[in-house]
């Protein structure tokens, strides 16, 4: 089963008067034990995809699975909990705290969602 799932994704918007079409039946999946790196020039689309990777955001169409777990009809409490066990994102701006090191932060985030680090 892959960590991640992601298949016939699309995601559009309105910008004005007109309608923008990000992803047109995007397909992928991710391994476990596999590392991938979203790049790109700005505007297309790399935090528009971690956002629907983490459930901040919902697709137009299609399916993303994290552990096999459909995230598309999440209720936002449900996805908030699938986030919290099973999900880390480091945003470009990010919330550390800096007085705290890389390893404190980290333990200082499974904390405060539930979990034990190790």
């Amino acid at each position: 089963m892959p960590v991640v799932y992601v298949e016939n994704l699309h995601k559009t918007f309105k910008q004005g008067s007109s309608t923008v079409s990000l992803f047109n039946g995007l397909s992928f999946r991710v391994d476990e034990g596999e590392f991938i790196a979203v790049t790109g020039p700005s505007g297309t689309g790399k935090t528009t995809l971690i956002n629907l990777l983490a459930g901040l955001d919902r697709p137009t169409k299609g399916t993303i699975k994290i552990f096999g777990r459909d995230i598309s009809s999440l209720s936002q409490d449900e996805m908030a909990s699938v986030r919290a066990r099973s999900i880390g994102i480091l945003f470009q701006t990010c919330g550390l705290v800096s007085s705290l090191n890389v390893k404190e932060n980290i333990r200082l985030s499974q904390e405060i969602s539930g979990r034990n680090g190790s």
